[in-house]
């Protein structure tokens, strides 16, 4: 997967919430949905996952930085949103105070 001007048209929000010692905690919204969106756009950026040496990013001991925190849908029958939202995972670490900007 890789960014193309001929590929298909995606598009990816990204917010910075924290900056600690060169690593983004980022609150990222998908307008589209696909395959590896999030992570060949931030690499494509210059900022790639941590723990995802396939698009770039650092080796990590705890495995992909990479979490779905929140995901909203519209029901397919009911036609009512949803929200589902994962508590903060452990391996985040330090993050978790930040995340409270979200």
């Amino acid at each position: 997967m890789r960014v193309s001007p001929a590929g298909k048209h995606s598009l990816t929000r990204v917010t910075r919430l924290a900056m600690e010692n060169r690593r983004s905690l980022l609150l990222v919204e998908l307008a589209t949905g696909r395959r590896h969106q999030i992570r060949v756009h931030l690499a494509n950026l210059g900022f790639p996952v941590v723990g995802d040496t396939l698009y770039g990013g650092a080796r990590s001991e705890t495995g992909l930085m990479l979490h779905a925190w929140e995901e909203r849908f519209v029901h397919p029958v009911t036609g009512e949103t949803l929200c589902l939202r994962t508590s903060w995972p452990v391996r985040f670490g330090s993050w978790e105070a930040r995340s409270s900007e979200i």
